[in-house]
């Protein structure tokens, strides 16, 4: 199995328990968030890789629209031409766009990062309007697979987002 595991933490307790994979109860499989790690230990990054391929298109399996047409190939040489490691396509928000991500620009890293609306607390939550935040991430990425391969090295942290139901 390439997918991961992640300790499930309930609401508002304290980790006590020691992260290894006995008790499998008290672990929950990550979803999207793991897809770098399981491309990795699926062994298909180095595969690609070795078959001289450089970028991946992934695509979140809720988009159920998302294809490689035309529009992709003009954002794949944009991606080519300009080197990039890691390429987010986003798309105009509508007002029925609320469960997801909106891109921020982070002033101490100086780049953009992607906020998700569970990581924003509940009286913050009205500054995620689409009046403010007018762009909105469509989970479809190009991704640098040379690039994925060093970062995967220095060991990929992601924060916790808490998905609360």
């Amino acid at each position: 199995m390439n997918e991961g595991m992640y300790l499930h933490i309930p609401h508002l307790v304290s980790i006590q328990q020691p992260l290894t994979e006995e008790g499998t109860d008290n672990w929950y499989p990550p979803g999207s968030g793991d897809v770098f790690e399981a491309f990795q230990k699926s062994g298909l990054l180095d595969k690609f890789l070795a078959e001289g391929k450089e970028y991946v298109f992934i695509s979140n399996v809720e988009n159920v629209g998302a294809i490689v047409g035309r529009n992709e190939f003009r954002v794949l040489n944009e991606v080519f031409s300009t080197n990039m490691d890691f390429y987010l396509e986003v798309t105009e928000r509508r007002a029925t766009d609320f469960r997801g991500g909106v891109l921020v620009h982070d002033q101490v890293a100086n780049r953009p990062y992607l906020v998700q609306l569970s990581q924003v607390p509940k009286n913050k939550r009205h500054y995620f309007s689409p009046k403010t935040f007018t762009y909105w991430n469509t989970n479809n990425i190009w991704v640098s697979m040379g690039s994925l391969k060093k970062v995967l090295a220095n060991g990929l942290r992601l924060p916790v987002s808490k998905n609360i139901k």
